[in-house]
Formats: structure tokens, sequence, C-alpha cells
């Protein structure tokens, strides 16, 4: 039966086929297998639009489509195509080209895989038989066989963290719609006018237009923060609520702030490089409640419609400066005037003074003393005094020792004894008062004593409880307890924290200190150090994978002790070493008389391809051929050269072999190592061309003998060539 061939080309012989020959050919099909496995090819498709065919022959090697790696090089341009052989094989392939145009590597009439004009990227290529297939693993990109086509991770294996390069771009959509992009130094950028959005759609953050944010919301934006520090102008179109202070610069420097009304140049303004507060156009001021003005209001003009409740004392002009005023009544012609040409006070009409009954003053009412025993309803100003000479006011309460004074001599107001100074009404329980040494500030039912000393500075005021202050020094908020440099934190209660002595950070390394875990996901799944020394990595998961090692580039195992080297434990078990031993790598099995065993997988059948014998000193137990280099030798540890094997399949031996006993020597081999029984038979007739071996004069030499002379002999020792012929058949043949 005649070889047949795999589909990389590699020649399938049957017994007996090609003798003298396996040698060879076995040769060229491991050339073919390493050309498949790890062969490089640098193939040019350099120039126009053109189809390059790379194909490669059954049981010959060199062939640039075989090779596991293909570099396609030169200048293309114009759009190229390479075509494979429609027979299944893997390969790498680099598009060093240079030029902005195509490349398409096919099966010849199918469609394949295309790198774009601008790609010279590396891709993983298979043919299935019919076309080639991208596996979509490349040297720029990891993608899915089809859009949506794959997940990152899973519900249960997860990625922990994810590195992006400087200016690193993450795409979303099928069309790539929403980019978000990595500025060095800066941020995050979300493309166009593209949101992130919370909830729903009517939560969002996004940029409408340049240079402008939007924060949408349907029902509430909250911010909350201590400060919120806005340095450019703020343009709220909607209603705002603001439940504390809002302040407008700092002390000594502000900025105009300035409210707009439905009236056009209607506007009530802070103007700060005055210091005052503007109400222009048809803006006024309409109070459901009271003014506290605290210091002077200079009123050009004041019209009152309704009633007023006056506090605190009103001026009309200044010093040497006055202005009438005018109140009238209900009564016509009745009213009460403050002729400041006359300096008087006027009671006009009808207008009258009215304590428990009437006072009718004409003229000017001179009042040394007033005593007044019961009460009096005060509707305008009481002055006591003028200015710069001023009496004292007392007013007495229900307590014994409780008044209110006005003292002219120190000019003050004075709350003696149980007196308090109440805000709002005294059913609020809102008050000031004094114990002689010490404030009390009452809200409520809570009253709190002021200290009578100042604190330091930053301390604040607190409370024990019992209404009494006190000046203390702010802290975290937090008690922080067990705490040295460099240790780490953690909550152990409500509001607390403690140092831990076993995790600390020094700004670089984090340390667990003594038999520490890091823990994933449970407990039998964690890093730690048993000992000084010592890591360990332990998973109680049962799986083949239970801990993977990955990395997008090498993998490097350092054993900085040669004695120690790497070992392979199963279950506590040692079972296998890999040590140093002078840079000569020792493997090692642990287990006595257990076996070395090298396995594999050929054509997706399961094969032991060797077995070294432990029980037996290490004898090595090949499945299939053992095949030695061109010009290769074959020896022992004190003849390494014993036997010598030529690229043309030639066998030398250096020593005398010894076959079945009898020993070969150069140019001899005895009778008895000659076994023809099993020979093949010539199946046809014995002509005069044949050869025959005979020993030429009994000598030793062995010489060729065509059978036309032994015919001849024969005939020479007979008178009949036909009895010659058939005795020297007899003796060839018995």
């Amino acid at each position: 039966m005649a070889s047949t061939y795999t589909d990389i080309g590699t020649e399938l012989m049957t017994t007996g086929e090609n003798a003298g020959n396996w040698g060879t050919k076995t040769n060229v099909n491991l050339q073919i297998l390493e050309e498949a496995i790890r062969g490089y090819v640098a193939q040019s498709i350099a120039g126009g639009a053109q189809t390059t065919a790379l194909t490669y022959s059954d049981g010959s090697a060199g062939d640039s489509a075989r090779n596991a790696v293909i570099a396609l090089t030169g200048t293309i341009t114009g759009n190229q195509v390479v075509t494979v052989t429609a027979k299944e094989k893997w390969w790498i392939i680099d598009n060093q080209t240079s030029g902005a145009y195509t490349v398409q590597v096919l099966v010849s009439g199918q469609t394949g895989v295309t790198w774009a004009t601008t790609d010279k990227g590396t891709k993983i290529l298979y043919c299935n038989g019919t076309d080639v297939v991208d596996t979509g693993i490349s040297s720029n990109k990891f993608a899915p066989d089809s859009a949506d086509g794959e997940s990152l991770g899973s519900s249960s294996k997860e990625f922990s963290d994810l590195y992006l390069a400087d200016s690193g771009v993450i795409y979303f959509g099928n069309d790539q719609d929403t980019t978000l992009t990595h500025t060095d130094g800066t941020g995050l950028t979300l493309n166009s006018a593209n949101k992130l959005l919370f909830r729903d759609s009517a939560l969002s953050i996004s940029s409408s237009t340049d240079g402008q944010l939007d924060i949408d919301a349907d029902t509430e934006v909250e911010i909350a923060t201590t400060t919120l520090d806005l340095n450019g102008a703020l343009d709220v179109s909607g209603a705002s609520q603001f439940s504390s202070t809002i302040t407008v610069g700092v002390n000594d420097t502000g900025y105009d702030v300035k409210f707009f009304g439905a009236t056009s140049g209607a506007y009530m303004l802070w103007d700060e490089s005055t210091d005052d507060l503007v109400l222009a156009g048809a803006a006024g001021i309409d109070l459901a409640g009271d003014i506290d003005v605290d210091g002077t209001a200079n009123l050009d003009a004041v019209d009152i419609d309704g009633a007023v409740q006056i506090d605190n004392t009103i001026t009309v002009g200044a010093d040497d400066q006055g202005y009438d005023v005018k109140f009238f009544g209900d009564t016509a012609s009745a009213y009460m005037l403050w002729d400041t040409s006359a300096d008087d006070l006027v009671l006009a009409g009808a207008a009258g003074i009215d304590l428990a009954g009437d006072i009718d003053v004409d003229g000017t009412a001179n009042l040394d003393a007033v005593d007044i025993d019961g009460a009096v309803q005060i509707d305008n100003t009481v002055t006591v005094g003028v200015d710069d000479t001023g009496y004292d006011v007392k007013f007495f309460g229900a307590t014994s020792g409780a008044y209110m004074l006005w003292d002219e001599s120190t000019d003050d107001l004075v709350l003696a004894g149980a007196a308090k100074l109440y805000l709002y009404d005294a059913a609020g329980g809102e008050y000031l008062s004094s114990s002689g040494s010490a404030l009390t500030i009452a809200s409520g039912s809570a009253a709190w004593e002021l200290p009578a000393a100042d604190g330091s500075d930053g301390q604040y005021l607190k409370t024990d409880g019992s209404g009494n202050l006190d000046w203390a020094t702010l802290s975290s908020g937090v008690s922080l307890s067990g705490s040295t440099d460099n240790t780490i934190a953690t909550v152990t209660g409500a509001n607390a924290l403690a140092g831990e002595a076993n995790l600390t950070f020094d700004g670089t390394d984090f340390l667990i200190a003594a038999a520490g875990k890091i823990q994933l996901r449970d407990t039998g799944l964690y890093v730690a150090s048993n000992a000084d020394g010592d890591l360990d990595i332990v998973s109680d998961g049962t799986a083949v994978d239970s801990i993977n090692i990955e990395s997008a580039g090498g993998i490097t195992l350092d054993a900085g002790t040669a004695s120690s080297g790497i070992t392979y434990e199963d279950d506590g078990t040692a079972m296998l070493s890999i040590i140093n031993s002078s840079s000569d790598v020792i493997l090692t099995t642990k287990v006595q008389d257990k076996d070395l065993i090298i396995k594999g997988d050929d054509n997706g059948s399961a094969v032991t391809a060797a077995t070294f014998d432990m029980s037996d000193a290490g004898t090595l137990i090949l499945n299939h051929d053992l095949v030695i280099g061109d010009a290769g030798y074959i020896g022992s540890a004190s003849d390494t050269d014993a036997i010598a094997i030529a690229s043309d399949g030639v066998v030398t031996f250096s020593q005398t072999p010894v076959l079945s006993g009898a020993s070969i020597s150069a140019g001899t081999a005895p009778l008895t190592a000659l076994d023809i029984d099993g020979a093949t038979d010539i199946g046809e007739a014995i002509v005069d061309a044949d050869l025959f071996i005979v020993d030429n004069g009994a000598g030793g030499t062995n010489r060729k003998v065509a059978a036309s002379r032994i015919v001849t002999y024969i005939d020479a020792n007979s008178s009949a060539a036909t009895v010659g012929k058939a005795i020297a058949m007899a003796i060839v043949f018995g």
C-alpha cells in the first residue's frame, strides 16, 4: 500500500515500504512538523494589486505556507490577496508591509480575513478546511467573533483591576457612539453630548455644548457639603431653596448681588462699591413682618399706608438740621406735628394726649417729674433728657432686686437681679440672663452658661449635657486608639477606630505582619505566610484551575537557593523537584520507584511518548521512534560514538557488532549470522544475469558471481548443457 499524507504534508508510510529510506523520510517529516509548529518565514508581497499563492507540497520541507509564523513584507502599492490551500492549518501572520492598502488572506473563492489599510498588526488565523478564520486574538486587540458576542468575565469569575495606557479609550455600542477617553494628568472625557445617567434617563450629567456642564434631574439635585465654592457666575432659572446662610465674598472684599423683578428697570442691588442696598426703578419693600435696623436708616421719603411698630429710636434729620414730622388722625385737621421751624411738638385740631383720660395741651408741657401708678400705653417716641444730658430710667419687676435700668452715668442698659432679656416673647423661652459672673443663653427648654474666660485659638464650645458650656479642642470626631507610625486604622465600634499593629503602610510598602492573611471570597482562599521567609497561596477549590497564574508576557519562577529549587507536591507529598546544580538543571521524581512519564496528544488520541522507569535505574522506554540528528551518534557513557548515522542513513559501528552471539567485523560476516528463511521469494525464473555469493577460493573473501558463470562451470565439467543447468539448479536450490 502506498504512503498517504496529512494536511500539513507529513508522509504516513506503510509497513515494509521505503526500505532503506525510512531515516530520510522520517527526518523530512520532522522538518515538516518543526516548520508547522515553530517555523518562521518572511514572504514578500511587494508591488501593485495582485494575488500571491502560498502552497506546500506533500513529503517535502521548505514551503512558506507550512510555517507557523509568516511575516508579510514589502512596500505595497495596491490591495493584496494571499491565498492558501483548503487544508486544516493554523498560522500567526504579521502584516509588516508598508503602504495604505488592504491585505486579505483566504482560500481561493472564499472571503477569508482582511487587514484594513491602517492595520499593520499580527493576527492568529486558522483554516477549517474551507476558509481562513480569524480567532480574534491579535497584536493590538482581543475581539469576539461577532458584535455583542462575548462577555469580559462572568458573574462568578470577575476580573480584578483594569489598566489602560495614557490616552486609552473605552468604546461603547455597536457603532462606538459613546467613548470614555483618558487624558494624562487631567482625567476622563465623555465624548460629545453623551450623558452619564443615574437610575433612569431623567437623571444625568452631560455637556450639551462646548464650555457648558449640564446636571439634569426631574425632581432634585442634592449637593451635600459643608462648603460649596462657585468661582464663576451662577445663573438660576428656577426656584431656589436655601436652608442655610448665603455668603457672598469675604470680610473686606465683597461682590455685587443683583435681583431683578418682573418690571423693566426694577431690581434690588447690593452695591459692594458703596456698601449699600439699592432698590431701583419700581422696586420697593413689602414687609409682612418686622424690619430690625440696628444702625441708622437714612430715608429720603417714607410713605406708610399701614400700621407701623417701632421698637427703637426714630431720628429725623440731624442735630441743627431737622425736618417736620406730621401724624394725621381719623378726624379732619387733627394731627401731631413736630415743627422743625419752631422746634415744637404741635397737637393740632382734635389731636390730644389721653392718659386714663384726655390731656389737651395747646401749648408747651414742661414736666419736671411724672409719677405713673397705672398702666401706660405709649404709641410714640419717649425721649428722656436731651443729647449729652440724660437721666436714669428704671423699670422694676415682680421679683425683689430685679429691674432694668438705663444708667445715664455709664450710658449702659442694665438687667439686674433675676431680670432676663427675652427675644420674641417670654413664652418662647429664648432669653439672655446673667448670674453676676457668667452669661446664660436659653432656647426653648434648654439653657447654657457661657464660660467666663476666652478659649485657645481653634477651640470650640462643648456642652456637658447639663447646661454648662466650656472650651474644647476640635478632633476628627472619631476616637482613635492603639495608633503608631504607619499603622492602618480599622473600625472597632460606633465612631471608634483602632490602629492595627499587624497592618502598616509607609507610603511605599503595605505590610501584613505575623501570620495574617489576605482572604478572597472566604477563608478557604487566601495569600499568607506561615513562617518568616515563606509565602503561601492557598485555595480550597477542587477544580483543575483553582489557582491560575496568567501573564500577557512571560512567567518567571526564581528559586534563589540552588539546592531548594522548585518542588511540586500532591496533598503534602513531594512528587517532583527542579533544582540547580552548578548551572545544571536536575529534574528529580521524589517518590521511590515511581516513574517519570511524558504524555501527549497524537491527532486527538492520548499517547505515552516516553517512560523513565525509576525502579529500573531510569530505563527509558519510548512508545515510538527514536530519531537523532544527521551525522549523530549513539553510544554508551564510555564509548559515546559507538554508532554513527550519516545524513544518508549509512550506519557505521566503531566497535565490532555482535548479532545473536556472532561478531561482525569490518568487511566480514559469519555465515551463521545470515538468515534467509524469512526473505521474499524472487517470484520468477533465474536468468544468467542473476547474482550469487561465493567464497572466492575458500580464502574468506566473498565475491559476487552471475548465474551464467555457474552454468559455464557446469558445462565445462559435463557433456550436456541441459544436464549442467539441471545440476546447477539442483546445487543452488537443493
